[in-house]
């Protein structure tokens, strides 16, 4: 090949560092090599203290990709710096995230970490849904550092501020409640009963929208494990004294 105007040989790692070197040696042992030489060492980390290819990293020049670096370049073609600095912020971050990240060109939107890992799920609510539903996804998300984005997607889309120490558990627990007690709250016709005056409201009409489009999602998409759920919200706010008329919930199948 032809790099530069100056013949080049392309050499490529194979499994072993010491047979890339046998290989190598013959090409670059005269004093005026004829040729440039390439060496390409796909997935291999470089070792820059004990490496078989030392000399010859010494005499050349090392091109070492930063997945974050090109990143930054790609992802500038469409986010502001603040934005990508966001994105770019979990240490865990992976070629995958980014490379889903810059091709959704469906949304104008940030595209988070959250939107990575709830790849096969669509819009803010299914994302809170699915991460409701089941923790299958929580050795991710901590993996990824991506809870303060959660944290973060639930306070924006319920108006509901979670502790930003607890771990995932808990932050489902208390968003579980939230949900399913504020749509038992807007159906009632009288004074909620005492075992919701701990759980927060939704302040406004536009979230408690969001928070009954929630409920519905899990009791749709998610019928299989919504009982247990309801069940357990349900035995936490020792409610089934507390039961709405024939006319509210009983008939939609929510056990409060």
């Amino acid at each position: 090949m032809v790099v530069g105007g100056m013949g080049a040989r392309l050499i490529e790692y194979d499994g072993s560092m010491f047979e890339l070197r046998a290989v190598i040696e013959p090409f670059v042992c005269s004093d005026a090599p004829t040729e440039c030489m390439i060496v390409y060492l796909p997935g291999c980390e470089r070792d820059r203290h004990g490496s078989v290819l030392m000399e010859l990293e010494k005499a050349g020049d090392c091109y070492e990709p930063q997945l974050k670096r090109l990143a930054r370049n790609v992802l500038r073609q469409r986010y502001t710096d603040g934005v990508i600095d966001e994105m770019l912020a979990p240490e865990r971050v992976s070629y995958e995230d980014l490379a889903r990240a810059s091709s959704d060109t469906s949304s104008t939107e940030p595209p988070p970490i959250l939107k990575s890992i709830f790849h096969n799920t669509s819009g803010s609510d299914g994302i809170i849904a699915s991460w409701l539903a089941s923790d299958k996804r929580d050795a991710e998300i901590e993996r990824k550092e991506a809870i303060r984005e959660l944290v973060k997607l639930v306070r924006s889309k319920l108006g509901l501020e979670l502790p930003d120490d607890a771990a995932l558990p808990k932050l489902r627990s208390i968003t579980l409640r939230y949900v399913l007690a504020g749509e038992f709250r807007s159906d009632l016709r009288s004074a909620p009963p005492s075992a919701l005056d701990a759980i927060p409201a939704a302040k406004t009409k536009d979230e408690e929208a969001a928070v009954r489009e929630l409920a519905h999602q899990l009791r749709t998409r998610f019928s299989h494990s919504y009982p247990a759920m309801a069940d357990r919200v349900e035995a936490e706010l020792a409610s089934r004294r507390c039961r709405p008329s024939r006319d509210s919930r009983i008939d939609r199948h929510v056990p409060f």
